[in-house]
């Protein structure tokens, strides 16, 4: 799916109250040092909170049809960018930078996405998704795909629950502001990512009884019976009771213990 496509075509619902966005963009303590990177600005009422804090601000916006507009409002603005695009086709900008973004519920995934395979992605991000979406993230009470892919390179928690009628239209669910925070320290290296990103795909999509069952063609049963005893998860383990660290320690012995054309049902593997 393309971000490209025409807006109607997303559940894209805009923030029309002021002081709502003040809250929320107050959440994020900007300086005139901080560069934002504002992902879908629409009629500007989150840019024109930013730009009262934030040093330097690029907006990238879809519609070609808004642009004009959000060119008059911000014209004596010297620290704003608007820039007619799509967020999954530019360039990101130069590091560090951070993110503000009211994106359209239903690409969500496809957004972030796009800085999940970021080489150098942003120090903060601050995302107004649906609230269900938000704590897939999150990963409580449960693991969830998301939460185990991301979480080796950031840190995640919802800052605030946000109404579903502070929008327009009124989305048929609440919405949530996720601050999203960059590890000091990836928990990876980024030279796995892809590799890890498909492993921990298989897992989740292969929809088998157990994990077990799942890499039954990757690791031997002495090797699973030992991961499972050393991480302390059941050996019938699912994917969603494992947390980040057995995750990770399941990978980890793929990358040493597991032999070259085992590892090729992984690498080989397309998550659709």
């Amino acid at each position: 799916m393309k971000y490209s496509q025409s807006r109607k075509n997303f559940a894209q619902n805009f923030l029309i109250n002021p002081k709502t966005v003040h809250q929320l963009v107050s959440h994020a303590h900007f300086t005139p040092q901080d560069h934002v990177l504002e992902i879908g600005p629409g009629n500007g009422i989150i840019t024109k909170q930013l730009a009262q804090t934030a040093g330097q601000i690029t907006a990238v916006e879809l519609d070609r049809n808004l642009i004009p507009d959000l060119h008059k409002t911000f014209a004596r603005h010297d620290n704003i960018e608007l820039i007619q695009g799509d967020i999954l086709q530019i360039k990101l900008p130069t590091p560090p930078y951070q993110i503000f973004a009211n994106i359209p519920f239903n690409i969500t995934a496809e957004i972030m996405q796009r800085f999940f395979w970021a080489k150098q992605g942003p120090t903060h991000g601050w995302f107004i998704m649906q609230l269900e979406t938000a704590e897939k993230f999150i990963g409580e009470p449960i693991s969830t795909e998301s939460s185990i892919l991301f979480q080796p390179w950031y840190y995640f928690q919802i800052a605030e629950k946000i109404n579903r009628f502070e929008f327009r239209p009124v989305p048929s669910v609440n919405a949530a502001l996720l601050h999203m925070t960059q590890r000091p320290k990836p928990r990876l290296d980024h030279k796995h990512k892809s590799l890890y990103y498909k492993f921990v795909s298989f897992g989740f999509r292969s929809w088998k009884r157990s994990l077990k069952i799942a890499y039954k063609q990757v690791f031997t049963y002495p090797q699973w019976k030992r991961l499972a005893k050393e991480n302390r998860f059941h050996i019938d383990a699912i994917p969603s009771d494992l947390n980040l660290n057995q995750w990770l320690a399941i990978f980890n012995y793929f990358l040493v213990g597991v032999n070259a054309d085992k590892k090729q049902s992984i690498s080989s593997y397309k998550p659709t």
